[in-house]
């Protein structure tokens, strides 16, 4: 209620308004903060993956993530992108015989 009413104020007593005027009165609108994750990321699976990243004593593939943390290798990979994207995990590449190399994620903090 308090923040529709600061937005009424922006327009009290002016005749004309400038595009800046305008997007200033918006922005009390709108939350002041960014949120925490990104579209597509849930707060419980996220935390999921951390756990499993905090509890491993070496490097978790997005495989050994996903079967530990209940979802797909496709989905544990994604989070593991995500906390890699904001500082909490490191990547390296893991060469464990013949075929395709894997990624190898490590908790950072």
């Amino acid at each position: 209620m308090n923040t529709y009413r600061e937005f009424r104020r922006g327009f009290e007593d002016r005749r004309s308004l400038t595009q800046a005027d305008i997007d200033q009165s918006l922005g009390t609108l709108r939350p002041a903060t960014a949120p925490d994750t990104e579209k597509g990321i849930a707060p419980e699976t996220l935390q999921s993956v951390r756990e499993v990243l905090r509890q491993a004593s070496e490097g978790v593939s997005a495989t050994e993530a996903g079967v530990a943390s209940g979802i797909s290798r496709v989905t544990a990979r994604r989070y593991l992108e995500h906390l890699v994207t904001v500082g909490q995990v490191d990547k390296d590449v893991r060469h464990s015989g013949p075929g395709r190399p894997e990624y190898e994620y490590r908790w950072l903090r």
